[in-house]
């Protein structure tokens, strides 16, 4: 992350590691650009605080993660 400590970002296909994650402490959100997640460590997100999930379905009691759970906690910044 160099100087830059972001609070968001999107990406694309880079992979988002804990050692990424680690460099940018203030990051609250990752907004990923076309289909997957596979590329966004999920853990080292949820050791972090941060509950990912997958907007497609959030909340549309679409049977997503959760099924739109955590987009409200995490929106609030809170843990599910």
């Amino acid at each position: 992350m160099g100087a830059h400590d972001p609070v968001a970002v999107i990406a694309g296909v880079e992979p988002w590691t804990d050692a990424v994650m680690q460099a940018a402490p203030s990051l609250k959100v990752i907004s990923r650009v076309g289909v997957g997640l596979d590329t966004i460590d999920f853990d080292a997100a949820r050791a972090r605080g941060r509950n990912p999930f997958d907007a497609r379905c959030a909340g549309a009691g679409g049977g997503g993660a959760d099924d739109g759970a955590y987009p409200r906690h995490a929106a609030q910044g809170r843990a599910a």
